[in-house]
C-alpha cells in the first residue's frame, strides 16, 4: 500500500486549524460619519454597483469615498448595490454589517444583490425558483436589516413570457410586503430594453449596461419610445470600462430620461462583474455627483373641458426639452423636471372621443395664457406647477395631413435585419398621428416598394427583418392621420453585413476528470486496479492500524477513517486516508464533497479537497490549499478554506482564509479551487466566490498533486467522506482568438443570460468562467461596435476552463 508522500504529518493539521478557527476574529472597523439632512433632491441620482470588500487588509474603510461624495452632494440621490458573494453570502459578515451601517448614516440607499438566474450552473432550470430568491431576500433582511431595497440581477426578460412578468411582480410585492421588514425599493437589471409589459414588475428597470459604450438619447427613450410614456424614475443605466467621463452637459441630457445612472472608472479588459469590484476615485465620483447636482420640480399636467372636468380618455401631451422629446402620453401627467430649465408643452389641437362618447374637443387655451389658443407653451419654474389645457366642445375640427417625420436613421443589427428610427412630425395637422407608412428601395431610391402601409401605432421605430446579407437597403417614412398621409421623410440607407462566421474549438482546457460515481468497486478491486488514483495514508501505518475503508458506488468514491483513541499522553490520535491524483500542470481543481455527519460527540473530523505542491521531488515541502468541511462537538459542521506551509515532514503553519459559520449547512457542497501556487488563490463554494487574493505566499511547486482525504480524531465510528465529479482544467478563463478586426466584444450566453463578456484586445478575448460548473453549455457570440453578431458557434458548446476557440 502506497504511503501518502511527505504528507503524514499533515494528518494533524485539523487540530491546528481548529485552534485558528476558534481564535480568528473578523476585521471590523466602524467609522462614525456625521449624518447630513437635506431638502429637495436632484431629479437624477447615482446607482453604483459596489461589489468590493468594505474594508481592506489594514482595516481601512474602502467605501469612504461614497460617504464623502454623499456628504458633499446631499441633494443627489445615491444608491449602491452590495454583493458579498453573488448575493447575501452564506452567513452574516460583520464587515458588511459595519460597512452598510456607515453608508446609511450619510443617507446612502443600500440595495442587496440577488441573482434571479442560475446562468449556466448545473441546476435543472435557468430561472431560479421563486422560493430560492425569496430565501436570499430573507437572508438580506435578517443579516443586514438597514438595507433599503433589493437589486434583482440577471433579469429574465427574453423571450417574453407572461410567467416572467408574474415572477418579478410577485418578487416586488414580497420585497415591499413581507413578515421581516418591508423595503421601499425593488430594482431589476435586464441590462437592455425590455418588453413594455415588464414596466411595473419592479420599481426601477436598469435598461442599459454596456462596456465603454455610452447610451444615446434614442436608446434611453426605449424601443418605440415606450420609456417616455412613463416617469423617468422607472429607469436607470450603467456603463463600465470607461477611460474618462463625458462632459457635464452629457449628464444633463441623459438625466431627461432616467432617474439613476452610473459610469464606472475601472474594469477595462474585464467583465462587468470584475469592473464593479474596484471602487472609483473620489474625483471620479464627485465629478458625476456635481454634474447631477441640480434640484427638481414637478409639473402636473391635465386637460379639462369647459366645466373644468378632466377629459377621459385623455388628450395627447408632449414634453420637449431643448428639442429632445422627454415625455409623451395622455393626461393627466406628472413630470419630474429640472428646476429652472425650460420645457415645451404641446397639447393635442383636436380630439374626437371614440364611440360611444363621440364628443369632439378643440384646444382653447392653457391656464397660464388664457388669451392665446396656441397649443404649445414654454415653461420654466423653480417650484412645482400645475399646467392645465382647456378644451371646448365643438361639432367638428378641421385638420390637415401631418408634416413629414424627421431624423430617419437605419442601422444594420444583423445580416438579415435593419432597425429604423425617426422623429414624429413637428405638426400633426391638428389630428392625432395614427400610424406610419414605411417604404424600402434596393436601388438607392430609384424605385420604392411599400413594406408597411400603416404601422397602426405612434411608435417611431421599426425592425425590417428577413433581409439578404451584404445588401444595401434605402428607406423613407410618411406619417398618417385622419386627414391623410404626409410627404416622405428624409431617406437613409443601411447595409446588412455578411453572414455570421463560425467559431470552433482549437484546444481543450480539460486535463483530467473522473465522475467517481460511474462504477461500483470494492476496496479489494480498487487496490488491484487503482487506475488513475493512488490510495494511501497514515491510518494503516499506525500501531495498532486505524480502521479505514474505501470503495466506489453510484454515490461516489467513499473514503472512511476512524481514530484509535488517545495516545500515551492522553491526546486524541489523528488518522487519515486519501486518494491521490497524479501530478498535473493545471490551475482549476473541482470536486463535490459530502461529509457524513453534522456533529460528533467529541473531538474532530475533517473532509477536504487538497491541492498540494509537487510531492514527487526530493525533500518536497508540504505546502497546500484546501476546501472542505470541519466537524466538531462545539460548532457542528462548518465549511472552510485554508492554506498551509511546512517542511519535508509535514505542514507547520496554517492560515484560515474562510469559514462559513452559519447553522444547519448542507452536508454536500461543490468546491472549486483556482491557484497558480504562488500568490493567487480563488475559491468557489456552490458557485459562489468565497475567497480571492493575489497577494499570498503559497510556495507551491508545480506540477500540483490533488488529495481527496478525510481525517479524524473521533474514535466512536468509521466516518465516510464521499467525493464525486472530480475535474481539473488549465485555467479559469476561456479564450476566443482570431477575432475579426471589427469585433468589439465576445459574449458567452445561455438561453436567457449573458454568462460572461469581455472586450477584444489584440485580436482575442478572455472570458472568466471559473464560477460555473463544467462542462458549461453555452453559445459564444462575437459582436461588432454596432452590437451586430459577426461570429458565433452554431449551437451551444460544452465549455471547460482553459478552452481556446477560434473564429474561422
Amino acid at each position: 500500500m502506497t504511503t501518502r508522500p511527505n504528507f503524514l504529518q499533515n494528518n494533524y493539521h485539523g487540530k491546528y486549524f481548529l485552534i485558528l478557527l476558534l481564535a480568528f476574529v473578523l476585521l471590523s472597523s466602524f467609522v462614525i460619519i456625521a449624518h447630513h439632512a437635506f431638502a429637495n433632491s436632484s431629479n437624477t441620482g447615482i446607482l453604483e454597483p459596489l461589489y468590493s470588500l468594505p474594508y481592506n487588509s489594514t482595516g481601512g474603510f474602502q467605501w469612504s469615498v461614497v460617504n464623502t461624495t454623499k456628504a458633499d452632494y446631499p441633494h443627489v440621490p445615491y444608491f449602491v448595490v452590495i454583493n458579498p458573494y453573488n448575493g447575501p453570502g452564506i452567513s452574516s459578515d460583520r464587515n458588511y454589517t459595519n460597512g452598510i451601517g456607515n453608508l446609511t448614516k450619510t443617507g446612502v440607499n443600500v440595495l442587496g444583490y440577488v441573482s434571479t438566474c442560475w446562468c449556466g450552473t448545473d441546476m435543472n432550470q435557468t430561472q431560479k425558483k421563486y422560493s430560492r430568491v425569496v430565501q436570499e431576500i430573507n437572508e438580506w433582511l435578517s443579516w443586514y436589516p438597514t438595507i433599503k431595497g433589493i437589486y434583482l440581477d440577471d433579469f429574465r426578460s427574453y423571450p417574453f413570457a407572461t410567467g416572467n412578468v408574474t415572477y418579478y411582480q410577485n418578487l416586488t410585492n414580497y420585497i415591499h410586503n413581507n413578515s421581516i421588514k418591508n423595503l421601499p425599493y425593488s430594482f431589476g437589471n435586464p441590462g437592455t430594453d425590455v418588453d413594455p409589459r415588464f414596466k411595473g414588475t419592479v420599481d426601477t428597470l436598469n435598461i442599459f449596461e454596456e462596456n465603454k459604450t455610452l447610451p444615446s438619447n434614442a436608446t434611453l427613450q426605449g424601443t418605440d419610445q415606450w420609456h417616455i410614456q412613463f416617469d423617468k424614475n422607472n429607469f436607470s443605466f450603467k456603463v463600465y470600462c470607461t477611460d474618462q467621463l463625458p462632459p457635464s452637459a452629457w449628464f444633463s441630457a441623459r438625466s431627461l430620461y432616467v432617474g439613476l445612472m452610473f459610469i464606472e472608472q475601472h474594469g477595462c479588459g474585464n467583465s462587468d462583474a470584475a469592473a464593479w469590484t474596484i471602487v472609483p476615485s473620489q474625483t471620479w465620483l464627485s465629478t458625476i455627483a456635481s454634474a447631477l447636482n441640480f434640484p427638481s420640480v414637478v409639473y402636473n399636467i391635465n386637460a379639462v373641458d369647459q366645466a373644468g372636468i378632466t377629459i377621459s380618455p385623455g388628450m395627447s401631451i408632449q414634453i420637449n426639452q431643448s428639442n429632445n422629446l422627454v415625455r409623451t402620453g395622455f393626461n393627466p401627467i406628472s413630470y419630474n423636471a429640472t428646476s429652472g430649465w425650460q420645457y415645451k408643452l404641446t397639447a393635442e389641437l383636436c380630439h374626437v372621443l371614440l364611440p360611444p362618447a363621440t364628443s369632439v374637443f378643440k384646444f382653447d387655451h392653457w391656464n397660464n395664457n388664457p388669451s392665446s389658443n396656441n397649443s404649445t407653451i414654454f415653461i420654466s419654474s423653480t417650484t412645482n406647477q400645475n399646467e392645465i389645457a382647456h378644451y371646448i366642445s365643438t361639432t367638428s375640427c378641421s385638420s390637415t395631413a401631418p408634416q413629414p417625420p424627421t431624423g430617419l436613421t437605419a442601422t444594420a443589427v444583423s445580416s438579415s435585419q435593419n432597425n429604423l428610427s425617426w422623429t414624429a412630425p413637428a405638426n400633426n395637422g391638428s389630428s392625432t398621428i395614427t400610424g406610419y407608412k414605411i417604404e424600402r428601395s434596393t436601388d438607392v431610391g430609384s424605385s420604392w416598394s411599400v413594406i408597411v402601409s400603416s404601422t397602426g401605432s405612434t411608435a417611431t421605430t421599426y425592425s425590417d427583418s428577413g433581409l439578404i446579407p451584404n445588401t444595401t437597403y434605402t428607406y423613407r417614412v410618411s406619417a398618417i392621420n385622419s386627414a391623410g398621409t404626409s410627404s416622405p421623410s428624409n431617406i437613409t440607407s443601411a447595409t446588412t453585413p455578411s453572414s455570421i462566421r463560425p467559431i470552433n474549438q482549437v484546444k481543450s482546457g480539460l486535463t483530467a476528470s473522473d465522475p467517481l460515481n460511474n462504477e461500483t468497486k470494492t476496496q479489494q478491486q480498487l487496490q488491484a486496479n487503482p487506475r488513475y488514483w493512488t490510495y494511501g495514508g497514515e491510518a494503516p501505518l499506525q500501531t495498532p492500524p486505524a480502521p479505514y475503508d474505501f470503495y466506489k458506488d453510484p454515490q461516489g468514491l467513499h473514503i472512511a477513517v476512524q481514530s484509535t483513541g488517545n495516545d500515551t499522553n492522553g491526546n486524541p490520535k489523528w488518522a487519515g486516508f486519501y486518494a491521490l491524483a497524479p501530478s498535473i500542470n493545471a490551475s482549476l481543481f473541482h470536486a463535490v464533497i459530502s461529509t457524513p455527519v453534522r456533529s460528533i460527540p467529541n473531538n474532530y473530523y475533517e473532509n477536504s479537497l487538497y491541492v498540494q505542491s509537487n510531492v514527487n521531488v526530493p525533500n518536497a515541502l508540504v505546502n497546500y490549499v484546501a476546501c472542505g468541511s470541519n466537524t466538531a462537538t462545539s460548532y457542528g459542521t462548518v465549511w472552510t478554506v485554508y492554506s498551509a506551509t511546512g517542511d519535508a515532514n509535514g505542514a507547520t503553519t496554517f492560515a484560515r482564509l474562510f469559514a462559513d459559520n452559519s447553522t444547519n449547512q448542507s452536508l454536500t457542497r461543490d468546491c472549486t479551487i483556482i491557484t497558480n501556487g504562488s500568490n493567487y488563490l480563488k475559491v468557489y463554494l456552490d458557485g459562489v466566490m468565497i475567497y480571492s487574493s493575489n497577494n499570498l505566499n503559497l510556495q507551491m511547486q508545480e506540477p500540483f498533486n490533488v488529495f481527496l482525504e478525510p481525517q479524524s480524531s473521533y474514535a466512536g465510528q468509521l466516518l465516510n467522506g464521499i467525493y464525486k465529479d472530480y475535474y481539473v482544467t488549465t485555467d479559469e478563463n476561456i479564450q476566443v482568438t482570431n477575432l475579426p478586426s471589427n469585433a468589439a466584444r465576445v459574449d458567452l450566453t445561455d438561453t436567457s443570460c449573458v454568462l460572461a463578456s469581455a472586450p477584444m484586445t489584440g485580436g482575442a478575448a478572455k472570458l472568466d468562467v471559473g464560477k460555473y460548473h463544467f462542462p458549461l453549455a453555452a453559445t459564444i457570440k462575437v459582436y461588432d461596435s454596432n452590437n451586430i453578431i459577426i461570429a458565433s458557434t452554431s449551437t451551444p458548446v460544452s465549455i471547460f476552463g482553459g478552452d481556446v476557440y477560434s473564429v474561422s
